[in-house]
């Protein structure tokens, strides 16, 4: 499920923390930099 929404571009930083605040995944938000940045 996680690996689709990676797909889509359309997804804002605010879903980012959402899911790393919800299933803790710390390279979520090294992604998170590096897509907006």
């Amino acid at each position: 499920m996680i690996k689709k929404l990676f797909e889509k571009k359309y997804i804002h930083i605010i879903d980012y923390q959402y899911f790393i605040i919800k299933f803790n995944i710390p390279y979520l938000k090294k992604i998170t930099i590096i897509n907006f940045k």
